[in-house]
Order: C-alpha cells, then sequence, then structure tokens
C-alpha cells in the first residue's frame, strides 16, 4: 500500500512519467530507490518529510510536507538528477512533456505522442470522457482530486482534430 496518502492536503508533488510501462522487477527496483531517496531527501541540511511511490508501473511519484522544511531549488534540482539517473540506469525516459498517459479500464496506462492520440481518438478507441493524467499537479489535495482526469480537461485535448469523414 502506499503511503503517499499519510501527508496532508498541502504537500508539494512531482509526478513523472516514464515512457513505456516498466516491468515488475523494474517497478520494484525503482521503487525500493525512490523511496530511499525520499528518505535521505535534505533541503538546507536539514531532513525532509518526504514520501515517494511508483503508481499504475508508470509513475514515479514524489510528495513534501513542507511543515516542518521547505524544499528549496537545490533540493528540487537533487531529485531532478535522481529522477536522470534512474533514466540512464533503467533505459527509460521521465521527461517527454510531449506525451500523454491514458488509463485503460483494465487499469493499465498508455503513454503516447499527439499523433498517437489523434489516431486513437479518429478511431474512437478513446474519446473526450478517456482517463488520462494531469501530471501537472503541483500538491496533494490536486494529486486526489485532478490528477485522474477526463481526456477533455487535459491541455492537449484542444489541439485534437475531429477526424474527415469523406464519403
Amino acid at each position: 500500500m502506499s503511503t503517499l496518502h499519510q501527508l496532508p492536503a498541502h504537500s508539494r508533488v512531482w509526478v513523472y512519467a516514464s515512457d513505456k510501462p516498466l516491468c515488475s522487477s523494474i517497478c520494484y527496483q525503482i521503487k525500493s530507490e525512490a523511496k530511499q531517496f525520499a528518505a535521505e531527501w535534505i533541503s538546507h541540511q536539514n531532513p525532509v518529510k518526504a514520501e515517494a511511490d511508483v503508481l499504475y508501473s508508470t509513475f514515479i511519484v514524489f510528495m513534501v510536507d513542507e511543515t516542518m522544511n521547505e524544499v528549496g531549488g537545490c533540493s528540487i534540482d537533487k531529485s531532478f538528477q535522481f529522477v536522470k539517473q534512474l533514466e540512464k540506469k533503467y533505459e527509460l525516459n521521465f521527461f517527454d512533456r510531449l506525451k500523454v498517459q491514458l488509463l485503460w479500464e483494465d487499469g493499465s496506462v498508455a503513454s503516447v505522442n499527439k499523433s498517437e492520440l489523434q489516431s486513437l481518438y479518429n478511431e474512437g478507441k478513446i474519446n473526450e470522457l478517456t482517463k488520462s493524467f494531469n501530471n501537472t499537479i503541483t500538491n496533494k489535495h490536486e494529486f486526489d482530486a485532478k490528477w485522474i482526469i477526463p481526456l477533455k480537461d487535459l491541455w492537449i485535448y484542444k489541439s485534437l482534430k475531429p477526424s474527415q469523414i469523406s464519403i
């Protein structure tokens, strides 16, 4: 069970989406390393109350309760560098902001670029109500309420064009 739920609603959140689903062994390893990083995370030489988890075998999520100690720029950079190290170690990409993640009914996640999204939309495999992930959220309240949203509420939806049907 995830420990993310233990943090208060005002906690800061960072979500990193993998460009492909993680196999169970890599998911386990990344989860272990992320939890270790969170346990040792410091800001201005003081410990940070942080939690980390891997969700849907796709997302690394970090949360920080800044009640006791705020996370400064250098500390955020350290988390960024940590994720970059994971990318290199496991040959993944967690920084492709042009991909969006869709949640299928079976609980699996697809990470697709705009042209793939447009094709899925045109083929009727997805629609405005397809569940998607809003990785731009910044706090736990948003994470709980607005991380998984209908595609129509995601930033990229406005750029989808209805398919052109020729008769």
